[in-house]
């Protein structure tokens, strides 16, 4: 008979392949003891170490997808602050052409008939005051010569426009009586943008 189990001559212990037409019901059992646990060797799965290294490189990839996602989130909220002071910076210093001066009381007016429209979604909170927030305020000195436009990113920095540019505001949300000083202004009188939880623009 010849041998077409698929195993060599030795390589099943104790099952001699000379003669397997005289197998008995004994060494059959044998045989196939052995082939399962050849394929339970075969198809063991993961071990726990294994498993936890799995688990710890899907977490620090995660990690570094999160961190690289604010980081690009953060940029583009700046940005986008940026862009909306130097908006009103340069409208109110063409406002301040026509009327002579800039009034905080009367800005929000004025905005609105330009049309300026702040990207919302990119202001923290600002300043909190009764569980509201207050951001994006505009100072300017008695005579109404000289004024700044303050606000605050989500992504907590400070930004400022004053004199013509934009710069770095590095100081934390505070009333108007603390900013406007902080940003190089003597007060005279300030409007916040962004009052109470609401836009005014």
């Amino acid at each position: 008979v010849s041998n077409t189990t698929g195993f060599t001559k030795g390589s099943c212990p104790g099952i001699h392949l000379e003669g397997l037409g005289r197998w008995n019901k004994s060494q059959l059992a044998q045989l196939s003891d052995y082939r399962y646990n050849v394929t339970m060797h075969n198809a063991r799965g993961f071990t726990i170490v294994e498993l936890l290294i799995v688990i710890v490189v899907i977490g620090i990839l995660a990690a570094i997808s999160i961190v690289a996602y604010n980081g690009v989130s953060n940029q583009a909220n700046d940005t986008a602050i940026k862009s909306d002071l130097a908006n009103i910076g340069k409208s109110l210093e063409m406002h301040k052409i026509d009327t002579g001066r800039v009034d905080a009381a009367s800005v929000v007016s004025y905005l609105r008939s330009v049309g300026i429209k702040p990207s919302t979604n990119s202001y923290s909170e600002g300043f909190v005051s009764n569980g509201t927030g207050n951001n994006l305020v505009v100072c300017n000195t008695s005579d109404g010569a000289s004024f700044v436009v303050v606000a605050w990113s989500k992504s907590g920095n400070g930004f400022a426009y004053r004199g013509g540019g934009v710069r770095e505001h590095p100081y934390t949300p505070a009333t108007y009586t603390t900013t406007c000083p902080q940003a190089g202004i003597s007060l005279g009188s300030s409007n916040w943008l962004y009052a109470a939880g609401s836009w005014k623009i």
